[in-house]
C-alpha cells in the first residue's frame, strides 16, 4: 500500500514542482478521491478492479472455489479486455487441458514411438503460438473499426473504451 501511495505521489508531485506538504495543503479535501482516481487506475494498477470480486470468492463454499475463481477471472478479463478475449482464453484453457489429458494417455502407451507424444505436444504449442501471432496480421479497415467502435464500444478493451 505504501508503494502505491509513493508511486502516485511521485507521479503527481515532481511535474508540478510541489513538495508533499504543499500538495496536501492545496488539495481539495471535499473530493479527495477525484484527485487520486486517475493515478489509482493507471495501467499497472488495473488489477484493483478485481477487488470487488473478492467478496464473491469469500462467500463461496470451499468445494465451489475453483469454479468461482474461473468465473470471476472470466468476468475480470472480460471487463478489462472486452468480451472476445475471455472466450479465446477459455477456449485455449479447455483445448490445452484436453491435449494434456490426451498426452498423458499417449505417453503411457508402449506401441508408439517414444518421441511421438512430446513431438505432438511441441507442435500443438508451437501451432497455437503461430496461430495467435497470425491474428496480429488481420487488417481491419479504419471505417469498419470506427463503425464498430461507435456501435459496439463494449467489444473493445477498457483503455480504448474509456478513451484513456
Amino acid at each position: 500500500m505504501h508503494v502505491l501511495a509513493a508511486t502516485i505521489l511521485a507521479q503527481i508531485a515532481p511535474p508540478t514542482g510541489q513538495t508533499f506538504r504543499e500538495m496536501l495543503r492545496q488539495m481539495s479535501w471535499e473530493n479527495w478521491l477525484a484527485e487520486f482516481w486517475p493515478y489509482i487506475f493507471a495501467d499497472r494498477f488495473m488489477v484493483i478492479l478485481f477487488l470487488p470480486l473478492v467478496p464473491i470468492l469469500l462467500l463461496l463454499p470451499r468445494r465451489h472455489l475453483r469454479i468461482g475463481i474461473i468465473v470471476t477471472s472470466l468476468i475480470f478479463i472480460g471487463y478489462l479486455f472486452g468480451p472476445v478475449y475471455p472466450l479465446v482464453w477459455l477456449a485455449m484453457c479447455v483445448t490445452f487441458y484436453w491435449l494434456s489429458e490426451r498426452f498423458a494417455v499417449e505417453a503411457k502407451r508402449r506401441d508408439v514411438l517414444q518421441w511421438g507424444p512430446p513431438l505432438a505436444a511441441i507442435l500443438c504449442v508451437g501451432g497455437w503460438y503461430v496461430g495467435s501471432m497470425a491474428l496480429g496480421l488481420i487488417n481491419i479497415t479504419r471505417d469498419f473499426n470506427s463503425e464498430l467502435f461507435d456501435r459496439a464500444r463494449w467489444l473493445f478493451p477498457l483503455n480504448v473504451r474509456d478513451g484513456s
